[in-house]
């Protein structure tokens, strides 16, 4: 054989891998993968997308981050919604196919029909409805949702992203999709109702990350997620305390080295000290009275499930003049939500009291007596609750 015919013969076989090559190049440009339409692995999907953006675990960076991935979901379904409004035909369809991934695979894996048919639901089934549904209460219900996924470690993985969204459609989904054929075909199956076009949406978004690698306008999710996760770092904000209630119980000790500022220590003009977890008596010179007073008051209302004072020595407390022992828990308004008595005995003693109050804004602990002898050292000094917890 000589080089002519070698050539003829090798020129096929180069051209095919040559089109392999682009094939790979173009689509690792167009999705940032090199297959698209393929799933993440069971390690992608369990990475941590925030990556080393929140390594205290700041709860405030956590919430400006999901509030951010709800935002930038529902920004990713608007002009989806926007540029298929006017794909009524063939063409106009392929015509938004460079701009849209999941146009485009939908037309590269499942045929013109298929493809036509899923933007023609969208465009009749969803927009309307989406539009009209998603408000800012929704937003904070799914960014809500997302932070309490994510509250106990402050990682945010693409698994539990759609754990979330997959959880406001069980009720609707027969199944759990596993592949995007069957996402999309499960959607156009769905008799959607009026009020679940945006938890619908945003599964399916979801599920076209988890499932294709894609989500809609995001090329590359996986690094568009983890630069917009990065840049809310900047937003952190304390509104999930107001916001958010991720139902856990929580307990917390007072301690001087990290009490916020709404710990006092004594309440303003009576008595009491702390140094760490240890509160002592003082003396008010002007009242010749020893105690320990203690008021916090919560920057939002709480649901508190206990209380316990230890006190660890006594001394002098027992028949003395008192004038006020007692710990309460008050609403917004200063009225009692429940109080109780504390014990006066020459002798350590310890109080666990189990309640479950909530909409509590203060608790007050007060111990007052009328002499200048008594001794009294509390450790510690705890509260229990359910919801999220404030101190944090």
């Amino acid at each position: 054989m000589n080089c002519e015919d070698l050539i003829v013969c090798l020129t096929p076989l180069f051209e095919a891998q040559t089109e392999i090559l682009i094939d790979l190049l173009a689509n690792m440009a167009e999705f940032g993968t090199s297959t698209p339409g393929l799933p993440y692995t069971e390690e992608e999907l369990e990475e941590n997308i925030a990556g080393v953006s929140n390594p205290e675990c700041d709860k405030d960076i956590l919430w400006a981050q999901c509030l951010a991935l709800v935002q930038f979901t529902n920004r990713q379904a608007e002009d989806i919604l926007e540029k298929i409004e006017a794909a009524t035909n063939v063409v106009e369809l392929a015509g938004l196919s460079d701009d849209v991934p999941m146009i485009g695979l939908a037309l590269k894996f499942f045929g013109v029909e298929f493809a036509t048919n899923a933007v023609n639901y969208w465009q009749e089934a969803l927009q309307e409805g989406y539009l009209a549904e998603y408000t800012e209460d929704v937003e904070i219900e799914l960014a809500c949702q997302l932070f309490c996924a994510c509250f106990d470690d402050c990682t945010i993985t693409l698994d539990r992203v759609y754990a979330v969204m997959y959880g406001n459609v069980l009720s609707e989904v027969p199944d759990d999709p596993v592949d995007w054929l069957q996402l999309l075909a499960l959607l156009a199956g769905i008799d959607i109702g009026t009020d679940t076009v945006v938890h619908l949406v945003f599964w399916m978004l979801w599920g076209s990350v988890k499932l294709a690698s894609i989500m809609f306008q995001a090329v590359n999710p996986g690094v568009t997620l983890q630069n917009l996760l990065q840049l809310a770092v900047d937003d952190a904000s304390p509104d999930w305390l107001i916001l958010c209630d991720c139902g856990s119980d929580w307990s917390y000790e007072l301690d001087s080295t990290t009490d916020p500022v709404w710990v006092e220590v004594p309440i303003t003009g009576n008595e009491g000290a702390i140094g760490g977890n240890v509160l002592t008596q003082t003396t008010n010179v002007m009242t010749t009275s020893t105690g320990i007073t203690v008021r916090i008051t919560f920057p939002t209302v709480q649901t508190l499930t206990g209380l316990r004072i230890n006190a660890l020595e006594t001394v002098g407390v027992e028949g003395e003049i008192v004038h006020n022992r007692f710990f309460a828990l008050r609403d917004t308004g200063g009225s009692n939500l429940l109080d109780g008595e504390l014990p006066i005995v020459d002798a350590p003693w310890e109080v666990f009291q189990s309640f479950n109050v909530p909409n509590v804004k203060s608790v007050d602990i007060v111990y007052l007596f009328g002499t200048l002898d008594a001794e009294m050292v509390w450790q510690p000094v705890q509260l229990f609750g359910f919801g999220v917890n404030p101190f944090i």
